[in-house]
């Protein structure tokens, strides 16, 4: 009996250890988006797997910017793994999660405090706007009812993955100024995100809003402090 109960302990430990800690995923390999890829690497600054900017660039000139349509015609082929998602359906929820993010990075424009840059969204932008344009490159759901499953361990066993690249561009000349990749997993801990399809990727959009806006008005070059991998957000 001890030894049944030594080896019960040990189990749970081994699938609650994700939900206590969480981890940083792994960086997506380059999709193309980006096609000078190469000039991006780690910077400890941003809170992105890669990134670059352009330190010649006069930032204070700008004070306008478009949230251009997200492109998802990078975005990486489907798994085996991503099949165990028995409801998802992968245009149309790629097609919400696109509309969720273009939606989140103007509001967070919008509500944050001495932001510098006016969303605009028709007309002709003229000189001082740039344009922030992203690809969504990997979208694996949340295993759901696998999720739940392990609630009877007390563990989420799947968080899902989503991950993007980006890049700024001056609207007139066209100039790229800046350039981000970033790949993440839902949030591991107590949260409901974990039990619906897409939900951890919302979760971790409203984290790279607030993010590219403050690298956006810091001109890239100021420490901006990574999100936690654990969310202890129970809705």
């Amino acid at each position: 009996m001890n030894s049944f109960i030594r080896t019960a302990s040990l189990v749970f430990v081994l699938f609650t250890l994700p939900v206590i800690y969480g981890c940083k995923a792994e960086p997506a390999k380059p999709s193309g988006f980006i096609k000078n890829d190469s000039i991006m690497s780690k910077d400890e600054n941003l809170p992105f797997h890669r990134a670059w900017y352009d330190k010649d660039a006069d930032w204070d000139r700008y004070n306008k910017v478009i949230v251009a349509e997200i492109n998802t015609s990078y975005l990486a082929k489907a798994t085996w793994w991503d099949s165990l998602s028995m409801a998802w359906d992968r245009e149309e929820d790629t097609r919400h999660i696109a509309e969720y993010m273009k939606t989140k990075m103007e509001e967070a424009f919008e509500k944050k405090e001495n932001n510098r840059f006016s969303v605009i969204k028709s007309g002709m932008p003229g000189t001082g706007t740039l344009v922030l344009e992203m690809a969504l490159v990997e979208l694996a759901p949340t295993k759901a009812t696998v999720n739940a499953a392990g609630l009877l361990v007390g563990a989420t066993i799947d968080h899902g993955m989503v991950a993007i690249e980006g890049r700024i561009r001056d609207s007139v000349s066209g100039r790229i100024i800046a350039a981000f990749a970033d790949r993440e997993q839902g949030k591991s801990g107590p949260s409901m995100h974990n039990y619906n399809w897409y939900g951890h990727a919302e979760k971790v959009i409203d984290d790279w809003a607030g993010q590219i806006v403050t690298a956006s008005n810091t001109n890239f070059s100021q420490y901006i402090k990574d999100t936690e991998a654990l969310a202890l957000e129970p809705w």
